[in-house]
């Protein structure tokens, strides 16, 4: 005997034809990831520029939840004054609210640390960037903004990223040390940033990730060479290679091991580079031997 499913929609008749809110968001929120739409209008920017105690945010369409949102224009949001004596850090933020039914953009006033967002039933806050305030501070200068924005691309196509290196970057000895990465060859959900932790891929959707890289040392005949991948700083179990020298009088690559690692949205992966030549070795970076990291979703 056919029995039906505790909910569903939405229909023209029957039991699925009462579409509320919640049961709108329910299944909406499965279309694409919630915040800041990838390449619409100006994507919610935020900047200062020291015209008071005040910062900007550009225009953008956002997707929370299953709720779309659209601001044509730029928005002032004023910053409050600080008085504690100490930095303040502030978050400005997206907001659907599901008691009021409206999307809209906010400061949160922090502390010495920013304030963490709010994602629960009745609101669902996302971080847009953080202000630095400082005490008694009667402007907001444009160093005083960090981007905080994971935005998402209006489709629903599968993360992957190629990074590149394009300058070189000293390796520690006897350390591994995460590589960075300047260029991107393609990065489908703006998981990586060139200017914010350069070295992290940041997950904007769970599941199962594949990665696969390789790190370049300078000319040196002393030591070993290798590399491991991490995810949120600690060493993936089964993922380092260790190569000798043995003399080399050429300059070195060493390609890591593909692995295939879960991540939850937010957990970040990283190659990091190794070498105990007893001095600090650059990367090299010519066309051909540039430390390069491949990120590629391949299922839930």
């Amino acid at each position: 005997m056919a029995t039906s499913l505790t909910t569903y929609a939405p229909f023209d008749s029957g039991a699925g034809a009462s579409v509320t809110e919640s049961t709108w968001r329910s299944f909406m929120k499965y279309m694409i990831d919630t915040g800041p739409l990838a390449n619409v209008l100006n994507e919610f920017e935020v900047y200062a520029d020291s015209s008071g105690m005040q910062v900007k945010v550009k225009s953008g369409e956002c997707w929370i939840q299953g709720h779309w949102g659209q601001k044509t224009t730029e928005t002032t949001l004023a910053i409050s004054s600080n008085s504690t004596g100490s930095t303040r850090i502030d978050r400005v933020i997206l907001r659907a609210n599901f008691t009021t039914d409206v999307i809209e953009l906010d400061v949160l006033t922090g502390t010495a640390s920013a304030p963490a967002v709010t994602t629960n039933t009745s609101v669902w806050e996302v971080s847009l960037a953080t202000v630095s305030v400082a005490n008694g501070a009667v402007t907001i200068a444009a160093g005083n903004v960090t981007d905080d924005r994971r935005r998402v691309s209006a489709t629903r196509d599968a993360p992957r990223a190629q990074l590149r290196q394009g300058s070189a970057q000293g390796i520690l000895h006897n350390n591994f040390t995460s590589v960075t990465y300047g260029s991107e060859d393609h990065d489908s959900h703006n998981a990586h940033s060139t200017s914010t932790n350069p070295s992290r891929y940041v997950a904007p959707v769970a599941g199962v990730y594949q990665l696969s890289g390789a790190v370049s040392f300078d000319v040196n005949s002393t030591g070993a060479r290798g590399c491991r991948w991490a995810k949120n700083g600690t060493e993936i179990n089964g993922s380092q290679v260790l190569h000798a020298t043995s003399g080399s009088t050429v300059s070195t690559i060493v390609a890591a091991r593909t692995v295939q690692v879960r991540l939850a949205v937010n957990d970040y992966v990283e190659l990091q580079a190794y070498q105990d030549s007893g001095v600090t070795l650059n990367s090299v970076v010519s066309a051909s031997q540039q430390p390069s990291m491949t990120v590629t979703y391949v299922g839930s």
